[in-house]
Formats: C-alpha cells, structure tokens, sequence
C-alpha cells in the first residue's frame, strides 16, 4: 500500500502544480480555452501526461505497481468490490487526464495571450510526475 500511497501523492501533487501552471499563464481554468497550450508549456502539459499515466495505473507506473498488489491482496482475501472500486478509479482518472491533454494538443492556434510561468514551477511539476512513473521500477521494493 505504500508504493501505492507514494504514486497517488506525487501524481496528484505534480497535476495540482502544473494546473496551477496553466491557470496561472492562461489567468482562467476553462478547458474548452486551452487550445494549443501545449506549444506554450510543454513542460507543465509532459508533467499531467505523466502524472495521468500513474493515476490511471498504466505500466510501468508506480500507480500500476501499486493498484496490482492491491488488487491481488483484494482477491486474495476475497474482497472483490476492490477491484470495482480501483477499476472505476482508473476510468475517472482517465476521463479528466483526457479531458485535460486533448484540448491542450489541438491544432488550433491560441487566440489568448499567456503569460511566462518561472522554469521552476513547470520542473517542480515534472519531477513530481517522473517520481509518480520511475517509482513503479523500484515497486517490489518499496
């Protein structure tokens, strides 16, 4: 469960911090008005990537690590509604990661003028992200 709670916490840390990104260059939160960030904040878009892959419980993630070991405990002791509940958690992470990245890649150009966000708040983000992923290489040990 540790592994697991490791993932969660640095993937939800690392979305929050490259949201905060996106609201703090675009100054607002609509999704439908993100079209074509990436061209902007690839570093901050590449950290909700990531981020995602983990909360979604994609290999090799520390997420995907982290939800096959609680799903075989669940089977194991017979509490199958843990895999329900870890597979709907998925899907609900996969609707609002997509819900995020899609706009953000569209081809069409940006009609809003945005902001510069300091290199640092976009790397935080990232590193975040890459611990949620690379800490699914270390999974059996942690």
């Amino acid at each position: 469960a540790m592994i697991f709670l490791l993932s969660h916490a640095t993937a939800k840390a690392a979305m929050f911090l490259a949201a905060g990104n996106l609201l703090r260059a675009a100054g607002h939160d609509r999704l439908e008005a993100l079209a074509g960030v990436m061209r902007a904040l690839p570093v901050s878009l590449f950290a909700i990537g990531l981020a995602g892959i983990s909360l979604i419980g994609l290999p090799p993630s520390a997420g995907f690590v982290g939800k096959w070991l609680l799903l075989g405990a669940g089977l194991e002791q017979g509490q199958w509604w843990w895999v329900a509940t870890l597979l709907a958690g998925s899907l609900l992470a996969a609707g609002y990661v997509i819900r995020v990245v899609l706009p953000a890649f569209s081809d069409q150009a940006s009609t809003q003028t945005l902001r510069p966000v300091p290199r640092g708040m976009e790397w935080s983000a990232l590193a975040l992200a890459l611990i949620s992923v690379a800490a699914g290489f270390a999974g059996s040990a942690v």
